[in-house]
Parts: structure tokens; sequence; C-alpha cells
């Protein structure tokens, strides 16, 4: 008897729910079409980017330097393990002098190199520090400038919902399948663009000014 109730009621809800979408006028818009083709997005993105370019720029210059001492620092390795394996084969035949030339040397590369890897370390901490310090800006950056962006996306979708008389927006990136007729992304746009412009010519409208009577 259980069993019959819950199928019955499976039954209801999956009737109810397919009522509700057929008269539920559901519209889709794409919020990565809205900042890649939208002006303000666009402006977004190219600010983000020359940012992130003059915050690597110093970043790249400490990775090549770090690179080149750890060039310099592969190679003084590779000397001495020459050096060494010189000394071991060849110690019967060398002059006690000589002998201790070639480990007053050794000894030397082994100190130089021991000065290398802590330079080394220290390189790649300042390198790590700067890309996380950059990382950090430019998360900052993104979400200042996102955070009224996305507000002004939000207040326009609602708004035109309200004189489309759109019943539900769903983000078309969650969407398994989206109709062509149902995807108004474009119509988010081209208000958005719409009120860009507004403001931008707003903004560059000068006060009118006005003469003191005397």
């Amino acid at each position: 008897m259980f069993k019959i109730k819950q199928i019955a009621y499976a039954a209801c809800l999956s009737t109810f729910m397919s009522s509700s979408l057929f008269c539920t006028n559901i519209a889709v818009v794409s919020g990565q079409e809205v900042l890649l083709k939208s002006i303000q997005g666009q402006e977004n993105t190219k600010i983000i980017d020359q940012m992130r370019n003059s915050l690597m720029a110093p970043v790249q210059k400490l990775h090549d330097e770090l690179a080149k001492t750890e060039q310099a620092f592969s190679a003084l390795q590779k000397k001495g393990q020459g050096l060494a394996a010189e000394l071991e084969s060849g110690a019967k035949m060398l002059s006690k002098d000589a002998q201790q030339k070639k480990m007053d040397e050794l000894k030397q590369l082994e100190e130089q190199a021991k000065d290398m890897a802590a330079d080394l370390n220290r390189m790649a901490e300042k390198r790590n520090n700067a890309v996380k310090q950059a990382d950090e800006k430019l998360k900052a950056k993104y979400q200042e400038l996102m955070q009224g962006f996305n507000q002004e996306i939000d207040s326009i979708i609602q708004t035109t919902a309200a004189k489309e008389g759109w019943d539900v927006v769903l983000m078309k990136e969650q969407c398994v399948f989206v109709k062509e007729s149902a995807d108004h992304t474009k119509k988010i746009i081209d208000q958005l663009d719409a009120s860009k412009r507004k403001n931008s010519e707003d903004a560059t409208k000068k006060p009118v000014e006005t003469k003191d009577k005397k």
C-alpha cells in the first residue's frame, strides 16, 4: 500500500512540475557572453590584462634572474664533480703540492656552491612572494570591477524581466540545452551598452556656467 501511494505521489508531482514549466516564461542569459561582448565587460577585461602585464613584468625579471643563477649553479656543480673525479682517479700521479692545490680548489668550489644555493633559495622565495602579491592585487581589482558590473547586470535583468514578462531567468552556462528563442543574452548586452553610452555621454557634458547677476 505504501509503494502505491509513493508512486501516485511521484506521478502527481511530475504532472505539477510539467504543467508549471509549460506555464512559465523562462529566459536564459549567458554570463560569459555578457562579459566578452558588452562594452563594459571588454573594458574590465582590458584593465585586468593591462594590470596583469604590469604586475608580471618584475616577476618575469625575477624568474629570469633565478633561471640564470640556476644555470650557473649547475655549471659549478659539474665543475666540482669533475675536479673530485680527477682527484680520485689521479691522486697517486700527483705530487702532494698538486693534490693540495686541487683539494683547496675543490673546497672553494663547495663553498661557492653553498653560497649560491642559499642565494637560489632567497631568489625563489622572493619570486614566489612577488607572484602571490600580484595574484592578490589582480583578484582584488577583479572583484572591485565585477562587483559594480554584476550589480548593473542584475538590475538590468530584473528590469527587462519585468518588462518582457519573464518568470524565471537562468544562466546559460548551467543549462544542458537552450532553445535559441529562449536565449536573451543579446538583449541584456544591448541594454548594458545603452546604459554605458548614456553614462559616458553624461560624463562628458560640461555643466552650464551661470553668470552672476549684477
